[in-house]
């Protein structure tokens, strides 16, 4: 019993100063910082409401962990900016940290969950909560390591009614609800193993109306990366029945995890999504609540999201619930993808900078509605960077500032969106002079090329955008050796031009496709230095690109050049694959 109160006491002193590390109990005033600020509530309180002051209800028994826990509760009401829902969360964890601490005991059922891995049905899977170290995110953008989806069924639209740093009473969580009047099923944001699941109960606790401790229904996903997401308040069975899961099982991302409910502590019928690394490899969780134990401890992430406009889910927004690009399959030597919307870009840049990979080729195009993305990523052999969205002045701005970091352009794309912009890629490497230009004109484009050409350049690329005439941003460097350019050939004639040269020992090395009055052309360059096989191949749609690409690795050849462009809505590919 002495141990027990000495523990117990020790971890009420630890509680509070937890709580007082969140306010300023000095002053009274409220704390600056994520979570500390007004907060709106996530439901519309009664005009029966009871106060704040109303005392939560505890079994009467005589565990000094429950009399810890009642002190938590009086504490936290006490404390500025902290509501009921706020304290209750408080309580539940005081009341089983407490028990797990003092005794070292497992509770049962409604209590904390130590142990619940079935090992059975996940043995092969990598777990390893050190993996979520690699590439830990900035302090100051907390994004996750892993990429996920929006966590609803394909096509659903969803509002973010508390995001990241607005989650009513702590930060680090995401509230979202699916609209549009049906079920709302949830699936899994990313790949990985339950390792909890209760969804059992039924009871919805208003935060107000029913001041007991939370009773949610939860699922815990435990992702190879070391991160853990989390889905709560969802309708009772519809995880265990309707979705026939239990824990130990692995799902794939988008797998159907359950109907959109409001058990527990819920205003109103609504998904609670949380990323966190936790504390330990299996640190249980509180079986009421669902939190994670030693949530404190844990290291709450940014979830980074791809499908949507925005790198993560934003307070007040609306999204729809999209496929994202997928992950870059592990020990490939090339991955691409083709027909990429450009938010998805972004999302596999971030994913190859944490998979150890880097872009070979980018090429930016037009569709009916917006700007797609080819993208050929490689393993990564040096250091490299991108930058797209740039305006002129911000193109040159940037080129400035990566010289001066010792970068150097290997490409420069240029493509329109609403206006002309710039996109850049480049390598830490040395290497010979370079000249470049931005949007020049027809006549301005003619008169550069014979001007580098005259002082010893040669071109790198050639990238073209109909905008206010055709307008043509080039990257050029010193060199010497055989070349050839064209700056607008049509598909046959480049098909017929490509042969030729062919023939007289030069090969294709770069090509850009654009559209002038509904007609595609390409601008092209050859060179005399490129030894060993090319494989060229036009007009191709998105499964035909696939499938040649497929052929084109079988044969032991790497994606060289690669474009496309979009006519009456269709989009073709062009590329070229060489040793």
């Amino acid at each position: 019993m002495f141990r027990t109160l000495t523990v117990s006491l020790f971890l009420l002193l630890f509680v509070v100063a937890a709580w007082a590390a969140k306010t300023d109990l000095s002053t009274g005033d409220a704390c600056s910082g994520v979570g500390c600020a007004d907060e709106e509530i996530h439901v519309e309180l009664p005009d029966n409401a009871p106060p704040e002051d109303t005392p939560v209800s505890i079994p009467d028994t005589e565990s000094a962990c429950e009399s810890i826990a009642r002190r938590v509760y009086s504490l936290c009401l006490a404390t500025p900016n902290s509501g009921q829902q706020d304290c209750q969360q408080a309580l539940d964890d005081a009341l089983g940290n407490c028990l797990t601490l003092a005794t070292g005991e497992k509770e049962t059922e409604d209590d904390v969950i130590t142990d619940s891995i079935n090992t059975r049905d996940c043995t092969a899977y990598p777990f390893d909560r050190t993996s979520a170290q690699l590439g830990t995110p900035n302090s100051d953008d907390q994004f996750s390591n892993g990429l996920y989806r929006v966590p609803y069924e394909n096509g659903t639209e969803v509002h973010v009614s508390f995001d990241f740093d607005h989650h009513n009473g702590d930060s680090g969580k995401t509230d979202m609800s699916g609209r549009g009047g049906r079920p709302y099923r949830i699936v899994a944001a990313d790949s990985g193993c339950i390792m909890y699941l209760e969804d059992s109960r039924y009871k919805n606790q208003h935060p107000w109306l029913h001041p007991e401790p939370c009773t949610n229904n939860f699922l815990w996903i435990k992702h190879e990366n070391g991160e853990w997401s989390k889905y709560s308040h969802m309708k009772q069975h519809s995880s265990s029945k309707m979705a026939g899961l239990k824990v130990g099982d692995y799902v794939v991302k988008g797998t159907y995890l359950g109907d959109q409910g409001s058990v527990g502590c819920s205003g109103s019928p609504h998904l609670h999504f949380e990323i966190v690394v936790p504390s330990s490899n299996n640190p249980g969780v509180n079986g009421r609540s669902g939190g994670i134990n030693m949530w404190r401890l844990a290291q709450a992430r940014r979830p980074f999201i791809c499908g949507i406009t925005d790198k993560t889910l934003r307070n007040k927004k609306n999204y729809i619930a999209v496929v994202g690009p997928g992950s870059i399959p592990p020990n490939t030597s090339e991955d691409i993808r083709t027909g990429m919307p450009l938010h998805n870009y972004r999302c596999m840049l971030r994913q190859a900078i944490l998979g150890g990979f880097q872009p070979a080729w980018v090429d930016f195009f037009a569709n009916e509605k917006e700007t797609d993305v080819n993208l050929v990523l490689v393993p990564s052999s040096n250091g490299w960077a991108t930058r797209s969205g740039l305006t002129d002045k911000e193109m040159q701005e940037t080129m400035e500032s990566m010289s001066v970091a010792g970068f150097r352009l290997q490409q420069l794309e240029s493509y329109q969106d609403g206006k002309l912009l710039y996109a850049g890629l480049w390598t830490k490497t040395n290497g010979a002079a370079q000249k470049f230009y931005l949007g020049a004109s027809d006549k301005q484009h003619a008169e550069l090329v014979d001007e580098y050409k005259a002082l010893g350049f040669r071109p790198v690329n050639i990238s073209v955008v109909r905008k206010s005439g055709l307008k043509y941003t080039s990257l050029w460097q010193r060199g010497e050796g055989s070349w050839a350019l064209r700056s607008k050939l049509t598909i046959q004639e480049y098909r017929d031009l490509a042969v030729e040269k062919s023939n007289s020992g030069v090969k294709v090395v770069y090509l850009n496709a654009f559209v002038d009055k509904s007609t595609p052309y390409l601008s092209v360059i050859w060179s005399g230095d490129v030894e060993g096989k090319v494989k060229r191949k036009t007009d191709l749609g998105k499964k035909d690109m696939d499938l040649q690409r497929d052929l084109a690795r079988k044969a032991g050849l790497a994606t060289k050049a690669m474009t496309g462009y979009n006519i009456d809505g269709k989009t073709r590919y062009i590329a070229v694959f060489g040793e």
